[in-house]
């Protein structure tokens, strides 16, 4: 992964959180966010995604690419 591919899939990423859109995530994702346990699978993820997004009209994410090591790549974010 470049600098470059890693700020395009942050910013992807943060294009699904928008509309609240599974679509882009696998059947076999790993989600881990904040404190929330480990996510995994799509369905898991789209009840997540339907509970919080009942509680949070219009809410607004960004996300920023903070670091790459190796295969790991870490990012920041601000929510709405």
């Amino acid at each position: 992964m470049s600098f470059r591919s890693c700020q395009s899939a942050v910013a992807y990423v943060e294009s699904l959180f928008t509309p609240w859109n599974i679509a882009g995530f696998t059947e076999d994702c790993v989600v881990r966010f904040s404190v929330i346990p480990e996510l995994r699978g799509r369905d898991a993820l789209r009840k997540f995604f339907m509970a919080r997004s009942a509680k949070q009209k219009g809410y607004g994410l960004r996300k920023q690419f903070r670091t790459l090591m190796n295969d790991v790549m870490t990012n920041i974010w601000d929510g709405e």
